[in-house]
């Protein structure tokens, strides 16, 4: 080689290797600069919207409905009735139907809320989930899934292929 290409800059003389170089270190800064800030918003957003939604309507206070609802919430990996809703990723208890409400209906039934219109097959879907989710709550005979379109459904542990 003459020595006036080697006394250029290597970069000038490796194109191809400094553009690939240049894409790796900005993959790199992209990825470090946006990396952890996805999980942020969302948490405190449902932070501060779970602390202004009244109690009555997120948390049962007592009986078997408030064992079944904290069973299902751990389940799934949330904290509470709202945080769950505010979820919009439809990624817990598809189908995407927000649950309102645990109640206690009689002994061993629970009634299980939820804000849409739904299905039969929707509603005895999202009470096998329910009914799984508190398999270890033996007092649970029945979950009761009801919807705002009058749709019911309800499923037994047996419906969910637990054994009694």
């Amino acid at each position: 080689m003459p020595k006036a290409e080697k006394s250029s800059n290597w970069f000038k003389r490796h194109k191809i290797i400094t553009g690939v170089l240049a894409f790796i270190i900005l993959c790199v800064i992209v990825s470090a600069a946006g990396g952890g800030k996805q999980n942020k918003p969302a948490t405190q957003t449902a932070t501060t919207k779970t602390s202004t939604t009244p109690a009555s309507t997120t948390t049962p206070k007592t009986g078997l409905a408030s064992q079944v609802q904290t069973a299902y919430l751990k389940q799934i990996g949330y904290g509470s009735i709202t945080e769950l809703n505010q979820d919009k990723n439809d990624v817990v208890g598809s189908p995407e139907n927000e649950i309102t409400s645990f109640e206690d209906e009689s002994s061993g039934v629970v009634k299980v809320s939820v804000q849409d219109g739904l299905t039969k097959a929707q509603a005895k879907q999202i009470g096998a989930v329910v009914m799984i989710s508190a398999s270890d709550i033996k007092s649970l005979k029945w979950v009761d899934v009801r919807g705002t379109s009058g749709t019911y459904a309800e499923v037994s542990r047996q419906d969910a292929g637990l054994a009694d």
